[in-house]
């Protein structure tokens, strides 16, 4: 819902968005090319900023079947003439391509340049004005993708479900911080970086214990947790690893040669 509230630009563009995932799923996917090839495919709708408007997971096999012609470049569309309108475009380059747009139609047609197999040099092929422009807009979707993959949630459940609601946190907190990046280019000010951001919103999140409560006689004590990860130390400053959390503060502080932040 709050994707869907959004404001919504002219210019959108509609891709495919990969939840890594190599477990057992009757819907997984597998795309070449992409950097998580496996794993559940989402429909993203995006704008040019990166920022994402909605998104539809994939839940099974869904044919659409245009008939057409068979040489190379051809297109034909189909127009829904109630109110939205939308164009439905079949074209043919290595495979048939089929896509819809609510903007643009096949006219004007430019030619682009295309690899053929059977005559093994490029060649010029007619493309539909959607097709073009699809192309041009392609990369809304990429930069989601790319700053997704920066800093994702540092865990590999087995189950789909927790995965999918890994993916999902990432992708508020990255829209946050794209609407929170142009709030601050509007008022003047400095933004935060993505991983900054992040790691605010962590300790938002998790708020440290008071001073006098950390201090408090000699109730704090140590305690091994059995965890896969070890959590990062939440004394400000240091950037330690540790599988030791305090029993009166529930957070975890590090204990090692270097240095013993339950003293800190």
């Amino acid at each position: 819902q709050g994707c869907l509230s959004l404001p919504r630009t002219g210019k959108l563009c509609i891709d495919e968005q990969m939840v890594p995932f190599t477990g057992r799923c009757p819907v997984r996917q597998y795309i070449p090319g992409k950097p998580h090839p496996t794993g559940l495919k989402v429909f993203v709708l995006a704008a040019p900023t990166g920022l994402v408007l909605d998104f539809v997971v994939y839940q099974g096999k869904n044919t659409f079947q245009v008939t057409g012609g068979n040489d190379r470049g051809e297109s034909e569309m189909v127009v829904r003439r109630n109110p939205p309108e939308v164009a439905v475009i079949r074209w043919l380059d290595n495979k048939p391509v089929v896509m819809a747009s609510s903007a643009y139609g096949i006219e004007p047609q430019d030619t682009c340049r295309r690899w053929s197999k059977k005559d093994k040099r490029f060649v010029q092929v007619s493309r539909p004005l959607a097709i073009a422009e699809y192309n041009t807009n392609i990369g809304d979707v990429d930069l989601v993708n790319r700053m997704l993959s920066f800093y994702r949630m540092a865990s590999h459940p087995r189950k789909l479900t927790v995965r999918a609601v890994f993916h999902f946190f990432d992708l508020a907190i990255t829209n946050s911080w794209l609407q929170y990046k142009s709030d601050c280019q509007f008022l003047g000010k400095k933004p935060l970086k993505l991983l900054s951001f992040k790691l605010f919103l962590g300790q938002k999140w998790k708020p440290q214990p008071n001073a006098a409560l950390r201090h408090y006689g000699a109730i704090h004590l140590k305690e091994m947790v059995d965890k896969t990860l070890a959590s990062r130390c939440c004394r400000p400053g240091c950037t330690s690893k540790t599988y030791v959390m305090c029993t009166k503060c529930k957070v975890f502080l590090c204990v090692s040669q270097k240095g013993n932040c339950f003293l800190k």
